[in-house]
């Protein structure tokens, strides 16, 4: 399969979208904490209540939950925003039903709250006018006071993420004159204990789990063996188990409550086994001949190997 094939594009796709969802959620939840000293949860499910009072059984895991300072903020991170009206439905879908009385707060619970959405700056603009257009014509119009956040990475030497509301005001006035005018969020601000936050709680396509095992967590079992060596220039071959990954996690990636889960991660294991770049024991543990990958996109190497793989050529050749 071609390098430039239409699948490695789409799963390449797929593995940037889901690491800008996890960069938002970074810069959005280091704002909250730093500016505002609110409580952030992430990945956090919640039961809902209808407007009869009546329990819903289904609960909903809004991407982040923001309590404290007088602030009550439910956050949907949307990495970009689909053309298909059966995708953008969805996301309106999703919205409502944040648009309730939810119990499991995470100081204490609260009978209104503000919603979210959180998108890229080149996106923001229509996904404003698509969420106005459908809540005016009266079937779904929000109870809860809803609005749209622009957000922009850092380009060049700009080394600050920002952040604007483009609809929608939020309750709080502290937040609605921070984010009306446009607030620059510094990539240094961002907490300790959110820079490991690599999932959140949508699990991620193989090729993107493969990229964070390799990349942060056979690192650091890596590094560990090495013992002072200088072992990015060495292979070495590491001996592992999925649990012992997500040991590593645990120890790693304080600040993810919910992610990822032990089934992505054997996704992943099993993966780096179909693309050529493990083995499996017959005990079941891995062996991989590991090494630093320098000088290359991982999420596109993996990418390619993963879309090759499924066509037969697990070395990714063209």
């Amino acid at each position: 399969m071609r390098r430039g094939s239409d699948g490695v594009r789409r799963a390449l796709a797929d593995c940037r979208s889901y690491k800008l969802t996890t960069v938002m959620l970074v810069a959005i939840g280091s704002m909250f904490r730093n500016h505002f000293g609110a409580s952030v949860g992430i990945g956090r499910a919640v039961r809902r209540i209808s407007a009869d009072g009546a329990a819903v059984p289904d609960p909903v895991t809004p991407d982040m939950m923001v309590q404290g300072r007088g602030l009550n903020v439910v956050v949907e991170i949307k990495a970009g925003f689909p053309s298909g009206a059966r995708a953008r439905q969805k996301i309106l879908d999703q919205l409502k039903k944040y648009d309730c009385r939810l119990v499991g707060w995470l100081e204490k619970n609260v009978s209104e709250h503000d919603i979210m959405v959180v998108t890229r700056l080149e996106d923001a603009a229509e996904m404003s006018g698509y969420l106005q257009k459908k809540t005016s014509v009266g079937e779904d119009v929000f109870s809860n006071p809803l609005c749209v956040v622009e957000f922009a990475q850092p380009v060049g030497v700009k080394r600050s993420f920002f952040v604007k509301t483009v609809s929608g005001n939020p309750t709080n006035k502290g937040l609605r004159s921070y984010m009306e005018n446009g607030a620059e969020i510094s990539v240094g601000s961002v907490s300790l204990a959110f820079s490991t936050l690599w999932f959140y709680d949508s699990e991620p396509i193989p090729p993107y789990t493969m990229v964070v095992i390799w990349e942060k967590i056979f690192s650091e079992i890596y590094r560990k063996m090495a013992d002072g060596r200088a072992y990015r220039q060495e292979t070495v071959l590491l001996r592992t188990t999925v649990d012992e990954v997500m040991d590593e996690f645990r120890a790693l990636a304080v600040s993810m409550p919910t992610a990822p889960r032990r089934r992505w991660i054997a996704k992943g294991m099993d993966g780096l086994v179909k693309i050529g770049m493990a083995r499996k024991g017959a005990d079941g543990a891995y062996i991989i001949d590991y090494s630093a990958i320098e000088g290359e996109d991982l999420l596109e190497v993996f990418a390619r190997k993963w879309v090759s793989a499924q066509s037969g050529d697990p070395q990714g050749h063209a």
